[in-house]
């Protein structure tokens, strides 16, 4: 708020309905100063809790204190705990701020009772903290003699398990004792990595899974007794992988242990004696997950990648039935069986949550009648209350069964997590977009800047999905390339097909336009081609030998540059030949030629490489950043600066100068990304401060985002635009 105070109240009048009586009454009065967002798709405010503020990808969530908390962790090292009736923040722990030591946190585990939360630091130092008050309890346990790999709770005691490599490289499994903060009882020694364990109910048998040699490779599983630390029963199994491939039944009376091959092991779980070996109907697909009911009497699982439910009904050592759960069309996510164990629940990438009679194996009627969102990490409460779902953007979405509407969309929409390819008519007048992968009819459309609706029929022709779309410089003509090793030429005035360009290319991954528009260059992973337009013939091409996933043009349109094996490359444009080429290793994400030296500025994912391509010499500046994704790099119209999102250099003398907030307003003359959306916040680039908050129920769309000078554009899940204009912002 002390950054951007007023932009807060210009917020709510920007995403409200449109037919909402505050937006009707306060958008004509204040129109000059509240942004313009205009959508094809429902403007409604969403029915569940979004929880943002970490800034790292979330990596693990949990329930916690009968789940009225939400316990989570990113990659940049923070612990938090939320409340989920409220959606505040209980409490944070992150890199440096736990009792003042520089630590990082890398796994946590939830007791029994939910009361408490337990995670390791990358010192393998132990804490707890409690999911009441989100404070620290007690002091840390020591354990930085050993490399902690796993760490879970005792069921009906304050003491924890850990897994961990010591000095010797033995793979020890410890008893630690919070009150008293030691060990207690014998370690466990093997001689092979742990890759995941579980604990009986009870909490008298612990059983590991480790894996010799590679991964997936000979596992061996065994049941250790916590009453004497010795092993029950060990055996092998033939493939496993770094995945958890254990599960207790939850009244204690077996066990099951699952394969990269397809079978899931039941073992009898006081003694570990054989029991029952289970297969699906596909044979030698990795088991991804097993869960069992509440009786134990029915077993479910599904395969890697696999769309669908294997269910089993068990008894006395016996499959009494076996059903195959068809209905998801992608990738299943999570399984929990009801309370009751007569129904069991899955959820799939296809955004769909289904219902399954666990006796009958028919479908029944979902609770959740669709939501929004990248389906990641999912999490469902024990009573089926509450879904958890991870956002893209780092954010948490609960959502509640009581609530009438679970998202925006309408029964019967199709749902994809195509990632939408876009480009604006340098008119500015419409934007034309194709989406990649999981997409059953591939097309282009053409929409209204204006008015964000679509402008005609969908262009097809493709059978594959798009890679890449650009106008020709006087916006007469859209351009696409696709996986279906074509690229395709149509008018932009009427959509019809102008031409279809067959190549040798697996697949189309840039296209870009000399002025005149007479020169169309294309590049793949492995091969440039040069195209004559009006002739419609190749002029050039580049051999397989190269890898030319990114390109671009110089000011002049003479020269090209392009990633090619290991570095990159530049080409005369007209002739083909190679002027220049220099080696970098890792992936480069973008290009750009100074608009008057044979300077190109080239950006990996840490650093952008400053490469005088005429003097021979390999890139000697660096300048060092962090890749973010939507964020672009481009040189200002008149040389002086190097952008990369918000980050502004001075390139005039030979040491760029990184510029600051306080540095005077940079003139970012034609550079289109004058806009950029991070954590939550639109950006001004020429400024570098904050413009525009959004709201916390849309930053998942904003994952995917383009800017083109004062306007951003995001994709519903729904493939439908929201386009954000900020122009009232720079009267």
């Amino acid at each position: 708020m002390t950054e951007a105070a007023l932009h807060l109240y210009t917020t709510p009048l920007a995403f409200l309905p449109k037919e909402s009586f505050i937006s009707e009454r306060y958008q004509r009065a204040h129109k000059v100063l509240i942004p313009v967002v205009t959508s094809a798709a429902s403007t409604k405010w969403s029915a569940h809790t979004v929880l943002t503020g970490h800034t790292g990808h979330i990596e693990q969530v949990a329930f916690a204190l009968n789940y009225t908390r939400v316990v989570s962790r990113d990659t940049d090292n923070t612990l938090s705990l939320w409340d989920i009736e409220s959606g505040s923040l209980i409490g944070k722990q992150s890199a440096g701020s736990v009792k003042g030591k520089q630590v990082a946190i890398k796994h946590f585990t939830v007791s029994p009772d939910g009361e408490e939360v337990a995670f390791v630091t990358k010192s393998n130092n132990i804490y707890v903290l409690s999911a009441i008050t989100g404070a620290l309890s007690g002091e840390p346990i020591d354990a930085s003699a050993e490399e902690i790999l796993h760490i879970t709770f005792c069921p009906n005691r304050r003491r924890i398990i850990t897994s961990s490599i010591s000095s010797t490289m033995f793979n020890v499994l410890r008893l630690w004792d919070l009150e008293a903060q030691t060990t207690v009882g014998n370690p466990m020694r093997l001689d092979v990595p742990t890759t995941c364990m579980c604990l009986s109910p009870d909490g008298t048998m612990l059983v590991s899974v480790s894996i010799y040699g590679h991964c997936p490779g000979k596992g061996l599983v065994i049941a250790w007794s916590l009453e004497d630390y010795s092993q029950v029963v060990s055996y092998t199994m033939s493939r496993v992988g770094y995945m958890k491939c254990i599960r207790f039944c939850p009244d204690g009376s077996y066990f099951a242990t699952w394969t990269r091959d397809g079978t899931i092991h039941l073992r009898l779980g006081h003694t570990g004696e054989r029991m029952l070996e289970l297969c699906s109907t596909r044979t030698n697909d990795p088991v991804d997950d097993v869960v069992i009911s509440p009786s134990g009497r029915h077993i479910a699982s599904y395969n890697f990648g696999g769309s669908t439910v294997y269910l089993w009904e068990v008894k006395s050592g016996l499959v009494l039935n076996h059903h195959t759960l068809v209905g998801h069309e992608m990738d299943i996510r999570y399984l929990l069986f009801s309370p009751e164990g007569d129904r069991v629940v899955s959820i799939s990438l296809d955004q769909t949550v289904r219902v399954w009679n666990t006796h009958t194996g028919e479908g029944l009627q979902s609770f959740f009648t669709g939501y929004t969102g990248t389906i990641m990490l999912p999490e469902l409460s024990q009573d089926w209350r509450y879904l958890l779902t991870v956002g893209l953007s780092n954010q948490i979405n609960i959502y509640d069964v009581s609530h009438q509407c679970q998202g925006e969309e309408k029964p019967g929409d199709e749902r994809s997590f195509a990632v939408p390819v876009i480009a604006f008519s340098p008119l500015g007048d419409i934007f034309a977009c194709g989406f990649t992968e999981y997409v059953s009819k591939p097309y282009i459309q053409r929409w209204s800047v204006e008015t964000t609706q679509p402008l005609g029929e969908p262009m097809t022709g493709h059978t594959n999905g798009v890679r890449c779309v650009a106008f020709t410089s006087d916006g007469q003509i859209i351009a696409s390339g696709s996986d279906d090793c074509t690229v395709r030429l149509w008018s932009s005035s009427t959509g019809n097909a102008l031409w279809t360009i067959p190549t040798e290319m697996n697949t189309v991954e840039r296209i870009a336009f000399t002025f005149t528009g007479e020169v169309m260059v294309l590049g793949s992973n492995h091969k440039i081609y040069v195209i004559n337009t009006k002739a419609k013939n190749v002029v050039w091409s580049t051999g397989k030998e190269n890898s030319n996933s990114e390109l671009v043009l110089s000011a002049d349109n003479s020269k090209i540059a392009a990633t090619c094996d290991n570095g990159v490359g530049i080409w005369d444009v007209l002739t083909g030949k190679q002027m220049a080429r220099c080696d970098i290793s890792g992936r480069i994400f973008h290009l750009s030629f100074h608009p008057q030296r044979d300077l190109l500025a080239i950006c990996s994912y840490t650093c952008i490489y400053l490469w005088e391509f005429n003097s021979g010499q390999i890139p000697s500046l660096e300048l060092q950043i962090k890749y973010e994704n939507g964020f672009q790099l481009g040189f200002t119209l008149d040389g002086k600066y190097l952008l990369y999102g918000d980050l502004v250099w001075n390139v005039q003398s030979k040491r760029p100068r990184k510029l600051g907030p306080g540095d005077i307003r940079v003139d970012l003359g034609s550079y289109e990304q004058s806009l950029i959306y991070r954590d939550g916040w639109i950006y001004y680039v020429a400024t570098r401060g904050p413009l525009l908050p959004i709201p916390s129920h849309l930053r998942e769309q904003f994952f995917d985002w383009t800017a083109f000078y004062n306007l951003i554009l995001v994709w519903t899940q729904d493939k439908l635009p929201v386009l954000v204009d900020c122009t009232p912002f720079f009267h």
